[in-house]
């Protein structure tokens, strides 16, 4: 399993204001199992989602370290598969606030807590726990 991050310097203008309001250089985040499909919640999408995407130039994909029952995951994407994208749950992420939601979630809200996270935290601070605990190599 993987996980890949987006560089949003190179996306859109919503893109670039989450890395500025981040300090990061990654503005989404993404789970991809063996088969190649992508597993996040998106807000070009519209929220939680599964589709195949293309990691070209714009992504930086990491081999998880550490191994996850990915049919779990599939369920879970499963039963909330109709969750809409949470604007200001991901906003107050950016200052460290918690906004929870029954039935909408961003991107590394969803990944942290599959991966066994705190669900409140940006794409950058979790790429940075991924490399402190060593499941990933940077």
């Amino acid at each position: 399993m993987k996980i890949a991050f987006y560089k949003g310097k190179r996306g859109t203008w919503q893109d670039k204001v989450i890395c500025f309001a981040t300090s990061s250089e990654y503005s989404h985040v993404e789970l991809v199992l063996d088969d190649g499909t992508c597993m996040s919640s998106s807000k070009r999408d519209g929220g939680v989602r599964c589709k195949v995407i293309e990691l070209g130039e714009k992504w930086h994909v990491y081999e998880l370290n550490q191994s996850y029952d990915a049919e779990a995951i599939r369920y879970w994407f499963s039963i909330n598969n109709e969750d809409t994208y949470d604007w200001w749950g991901a906003v107050a992420s950016g200052f460290g606030i918690d906004w929870p939601s029954d039935d909408k979630k961003y991107c590394s809200q969803v990944i942290g807590a599959i991966l066994g996270f705190d669900s409140c935290i940006t794409p950058g601070e979790l790429f940075r726990k991924l490399v402190r605990e060593k499941l990933i190599n940077e």
